[in-house]
């Protein structure tokens, strides 16, 4: 048995066992391969849908791709402070993501600059949100080793999305 000392408590292998079969380690891990696929969709089409309604040269492109994360980090730490502050997650999680979805149906649903532009601002805002609070909810649920052995789990199933998310981009086009 492993003695964790941060947390007094015991874990046992069959412990950290129970860690990769818990199913909400599972959801975790497959929301954020959702997610990380949907950023790499992002990352990879923002630039191209952006030249084409704006017209812009690769500079300015570049320029309100970066303006694009300034913003998504900002809203990244006021939802996580926001979170802390309320002891609340799960509405943290919902609301950024329904404000992502909003974004990409802005974004798919027109050619026009002065709509795609907010939409973008939207769809980063609800990205980058999201990422504070979800990574906390996997401790709300397990403890010490058991929580390390949790968030690598689910930070794995979610790499598989930033893995197969280029290569389904590319599939897609």
């Amino acid at each position: 048995e492993i003695r964790d000392e941060g947390t007094k408590h015991e874990h046992g292998a069959d412990e950290i066992g129970q860690t990769f079969r818990d199913p909400r380690v599972w959801m975790l891990g497959i929301f954020l391969l959702c997610l990380y696929v949907a950023g790499y969709g992002y990352t990879f089409t923002a630039p191209s849908l952006l030249q084409r309604v704006t017209g812009a040269g690769p500079m300015v492109v570049g320029a309100i791709i970066a303006g694009l994360g300034l913003i998504g980090a900002a809203s990244m730490v006021m939802n996580g402070l926001h979170s802390d502050r309320r002891q609340e997650r799960f509405r943290h999680v919902l609301i950024p993501l329904l404000v992502l979805a909003a974004g990409y149906a802005g974004a798919g649903s027109s050619h026009r600059p002065a709509v795609v532009l907010p939409a973008l601002v939207v769809m980063s805002i609800g990205y980058y949100a999201i990422h504070a609070p979800l990574w906390v909810i996997a401790t709300s649920f397990l403890r010490g080793k058991s929580a390390a052995v949790g968030i690598a789990t689910v930070n794995s199933i979610g790499m598989l999305g930033a893995f197969a998310g280029p290569y389904w981009m590319g599939w897609m086009a």
